[in-house]
């Protein structure tokens, strides 16, 4: 999915906007960036739009995303005085830390190590930009990472606090992901209003999985409510899902 069409589509609502005008200033510097915001609402894809609006559009950006590698790849980088590993892989670009909050305070200290290195601007090190996202609140992080990190902080809305942004969120879903043969199928007014008025613990990304779903399973060119309330991986799980959202009055 193209980054930023999974973060909104037309004219956003005003917490959207205000998030999209915040990014694209931060995109016209270098500073550091920390993105906070629940799992699903778009934390990693906002982290590359901002990569790929600036003038680092073209230059290398490395994504940290599981917990274990970016521990080790962190660790490593701060023991290397030389070539400042991974760190040091992204010089002139970008480097994007996933869910900095999951790290360890040793993998923690060796970010804030590298962080405090690049002001220092050693060879090797030279222009390295950090864009981290975390899901967790800034007591999770070390003092001085989270101000190291949030020199520009971005709050990213949960889906039901830009509930005004489903229909063209939807809209560019089925767009995009219906298959051949099914490029013609609409969610029924009925089923859009269900999906506005659904909690989405997994924001936008439990929208894109619930339409892509249902666009496969539905019998005709409709969507209706019973289509999108067909079991999910969240079902299977045990933890509530939209499927079970009641019926609209």
């Amino acid at each position: 999915m193209e980054p930023m069409r999974f973060l909104i589509e037309g004219a956003p609502t005003p917490p959207m906007a205000q998030v999209m005008a915040l990014a694209r200033r931060a995109a016209r510097t270098t500073a550091s960036v920390l993105i906070t915001g629940e799992s699903g609402t778009g934390k990693r894809a906002l982290a590359r739009w901002i990569h790929g609006s600036g003038a680092r559009a073209h230059s290398r950006v490395i994504e940290l995303g599981r917990a274990a590698h970016t521990e080790v790849a962190l660790i490593e980088a701060a023991r290397d005085r030389v070539q400042y590993g991974v760190f040091g892989d992204a010089a002139g670009g970008t480097l994007v830390v996933d869910e900095v909050g999951e790290l360890s305070s040793e993998a923690q200290a060796a970010l804030v190590q590298l962080l405090d290195l690049a002001t220092l601007r050693p060879v090797g090190l030279h222009g390295t930009r950090v864009i981290a996202t975390s899901r967790h609140a800034a007591a999770a992080l070390r003092p001085d990472l989270y101000y190291a990190l949030g020199v520009i902080a971005i709050a990213m809305p949960a889906l039901r606090q830009r509930a005004g942004d489903i229909p063209a969120l939807v809209a560019g879903i089925l767009a995009r992901s219906a298959p051949p043969g099914r490029r013609g199928v609409q969610v029924s007014d009925a089923a859009l209003a269900w999906l506005c008025h659904a909690p989405w613990p997994g924001n936008v990304r439990e929208l894109e999985t619930t339409i892509e779903r249902a666009v496969a399973l539905c019998e005709g060119s409709v969507i209706e409510i019973a289509d999108l309330r067909a079991p999910g991986p969240r079902d299977q799980a045990g933890p509530p899902s939209t499927s079970i959202v009641p019926p609209l009055k």
